[in-house]
């Protein structure tokens, strides 16, 4: 059973303005979870669900030990990805065996956490099967929705959020806006009601009208939004979903011509999108490339896309994306500007696939996860269509690499999968599922052997490779070693006859090492590897030298070389925690307790054991390969005999207190960095704003807190980092908060 760490965890963003007039709203959230274990946040679009979950759920972060966690669902299409997308929110690396929504029950059960799950509407019944499936798993979770419907499963609370009155909070909103937009604005009260009255205090429609500033002034912007709205009311319009939408578009008929076409091809982007995508997507003879940057920068200026925190990327609330994606609908251009944002994201992928192995490697890593959602909106779209669904075939394939390397093994069989129903015959694709299976343990030998059979006669020497590659591990997952070097030193060949194609050459010497290890050649082991190593210095593949780093530790470790093994296994830790390879964290960490048993230190040895299983907790991980199952069974059991069940446990006990990141540092030997308690959601939030520059009272009014609550927090701070003034809070922060 988990033990609820002391350190709390989560991914809750910060926000990104003041909260103005929802602090009744935002008590009676928490009031309602306080009894209650699902609650949904439900009201029209652009009430601003989501801004009041993200308050109430940042005042519940001390309730929730094990975590705030926020999963944003708006992008998301296909239900039968609900449990990865959960998944993915939580922080556990799609690198399991299991089921995700096993996975994700195992994870919760015995802790204490709240999950947020932002924009369900269109995935009612998925989102409350699953929540249902988590709250019957896991009694100390709590879960709070947004959704313009109620999810409709046993025990579930609901709370209406209605608009702003158009009083108080509705004009201080507006004047707060108005005054980003021109700071000399007409403060007229009477028109600042006026206004708020005929936008039915929806927060959207009223930072949509505000925008309206640059160009007009309040009383013009009242008198033209009058005429507008009297124009569009029809008998039997919904009323605030009427109004919403009467103002979004009002907002786009002010729009420019190029504008409002943009808008409405930048609908097709599923989450954010760059400037390249954009030019890429959107632009054609009426929209020219060199047009799109000054079209977007409209587009930002009127509050129609937000500019994502850094400033490359960007992206439109979801209302915004619906009335645009209407207008495509309604121009006829859906169809083809689909087909173009699929386009752009396959020629993407190939690049993508052709370049990972290169110097370029962590750039790709980041833009492939970051156009996560738009790759899998293209993936969806090809594989709706039988019309489209080569391309389809292909982007599965070719985004191999990010089905392994980047974390999304389960959700890229998931795909495969679809692909083979629909194509059997189709070996480039079998040839990736078999490496899929593999990297979680379970590929039957006998299925790889009909590939080879079946293929290898008129296959490129490349891809003959990766058949080679996957009978080696096949057969190493079963433990016939001596048959498994034979295939990975033949893969080995064929790499090197395809010109040394990485990193599957660079793959098959770590699998032919790990055979040599294991059967008793450590030495020879070693030679391999470091010509492994000097192969990826030269293409720049970080990633699996980071796998040839950790075998040749192993490899060092056999032969008493413990000194030479710790440095290997901090090469390889640094590579693992930039790509958030956390499985391979683990199983580093696991060799660093070997190293510490062998320098005559098992209660480093027990701390560092400890660690792992804290990490195996969080991220949802499976045990493992058999032999690295036995090798820490043996490494444990030592250690316990070492130092006696009593001592064991303290040590290892203080190593489950500590987060991935304390772990990696007390590994590597940043004790300092180690040593330090980590901060709560709610202190990190403080400390990133205090980093920002902004005072006590401000941070107050940011958060709608109040500044004694705030000062308190901040002492803390500084107590639990050591600091003695704010100027060191903003020095941590800029170092990462390390």
């Amino acid at each position: 059973m988990h033990e609820p760490s002391p350190v709390a965890a989560g991914n809750l963003p910060a926000p990104a303005s003041r909260l103005i007039g929802r602090r009744r709203e935002v008590a009676d959230v928490r009031r309602l979870l306080a009894g209650s274990r699902l609650l949904t946040l439900t009201g029209v679009g652009g009430v601003g669900k989501t801004r009041v979950a993200l308050a109430a759920a940042a005042d519940l972060a001390d309730a929730a030990p094990d975590g705030v966690w926020f999963v944003e669902l708006s992008a998301l299409r296909d239900e039968g990805l609900l449990a990865y997308a959960v998944r993915a929110g939580l922080g556990l690396r799609d690198r399991d065996l299991r089921a995700p929504v096993a996975v994700l029950r195992d994870h919760l059960s015995g802790r204490r956490a709240l999950l947020v799950l932002d924009t369900c509407e269109h995935l009612v019944g998925a989102c409350g099967e699953l929540v249902s499936g988590l709250l019957a798993a896991a009694p100390g979770l709590r879960v709070l929705a947004t959704s313009r419907q109620p999810l409709r499963v046993p025990g579930e609370r609901t709370l209406a959020l209605a608009p702003l009155p158009p009083g108080d909070h509705a004009v201080t909103l507006f004047h707060t806006l108005a005054a980003e937009a021109d700071p000399g604005f007409d403060r007229d009260r009477d028109l600042a009601v006026a206004l708020c009255e005929r936008l039915d205090g929806l927060p959207l429609a009223i930072e949509l009208a505000a925008v309206r500033l640059r160009t007009l002034t309040v009383r013009q912007l009242v008198a033209r939004l009058d005429d507008r709205f009297r124009l569009l009311e029809e008998p039997g319009r919904e009323g605030r979903h009427g109004n919403l939408r009467t103002a979004v578009g009002w907002s786009h008929e002010l729009c420019e011509p190029r504008e409002r076409l943009l808008w409405a091809r930048l609908s097709v982007f599923n989450g954010d999108f760059d400037l390249e995508g954009a030019e890429h997507v959107c632009a054609d003879g009426t929209l020219p490339a060199e047009a799109v940057l000054d079209v977007l920068a409209g587009l930002v200026d009127k509050s129609i896309v937000v500019r994502e925190p850094g400033g490359e990327r960007f992206r439109m609330l979801d209302t915004v994306r619906e009335y645009g994606a209407t207008w495509l609908a309604g121009l006829g251009e859906e169809p083809a500007l689909r087909r173009r944002h699929r386009d752009h994201f396959l020629e993407m992928a190939r690049r993508f696939d052709e370049g990972w192995a290169g110097a370029e490697q962590y750039a790709w890593f980041d833009r492939m996860n970051a156009e996560f959602s738009n790759l899998r909106a293209a993936l969806d779209f090809s594989l709706a269509d039988p019309e489209e669904e080569e391309a389809g075939y292909e982007l599965a394939r070719r985004l191999r690499y990010l089905w392994v390397a980047c974390g999304y093994v389960r959700e890229g069989a998931y795909y495969l999968d679809k692909v083979l129903e629909r194509r059997p015959s189709c070996t480039d694709v079998r040839t990736v599922r078999h490496w899929l299976s593999a990297f979680l343990g379970v590929l039957p030998p006998e299925s790889v052997f009909g590939l080879w059979a079946e293929a290898s006669e008129r296959a490129a020497p490349e891809e003959r490779g990766w058949f080679a590659y996957n009978c080696g591990n096949a057969l190493f997952t079963v433990g016939d070693l001596e048959a498994a070097l034979g295939w990975y030193a033949r893969g080995c060949a064929l790499f090197a006859e395809a010109g040394g194609a990485m990193p599957g050459l660079a793959l098959s010497m770590v699998g032919h090492a790990a055979c040599l290890l294991r059967t008793g050649h450590p030495e020879k082991a070693i030679v391999l590897l470091e010509e492994q190593r000097a192969l990826c210095a030269r293409s720049g593949d970080v990633y699996a030298r980071s796998f040839g780093d950790w075998m040749q530790a192993m490899a060092e470790l056999a032969v008493g070389r413990a000194d030479l093994a710790g440095a290997r296994l901090r090469a390889a830790v640094v590579v693992k925690r930039r790509l958030s390879d956390h499985l391979g964290v683990a199983m580093a960490v696991d060799a660093f307790a070997a190293i510490a048993l062998a320098q005559d230190d098992p209660e480093r040895a027990a701390a560092l054991l400890g660690g792992v299983q804290r990490m195996r907790d969080d991220y949802g991980m499976g045990p493992g390969l058999t032999e690295y199952v036995e090798d820490r069974a043996v490494c444990e059991a030592k250690t316990r005999e070492l130092l006696g069940p009593r001592a064991f446990h303290t040590a290892f006990t203080a190593g489950t207190r500590r987060s991935l990141d304390e772990t990696v540092a007390y590994a590597l030997g940043d004790g300092e960095a180690a040593s330090r308690p980590a901060l709560t959601p709610r202190q990190r939030e403080i400390a990133l704003l205090v980093a920002a520059g902004l005072s006590n009272r401000q941070i107050g009014e940011r958060l709608t807190i109040a500044k004694k609550t705030v000062d308190s927090h901040v002492e803390q701070i500084l107590s639990k980092l050591g600091f003695g003034s704010r100027a060191q809070v903003a020095a941590w922060i800029g170092r990462g908060g390390r």
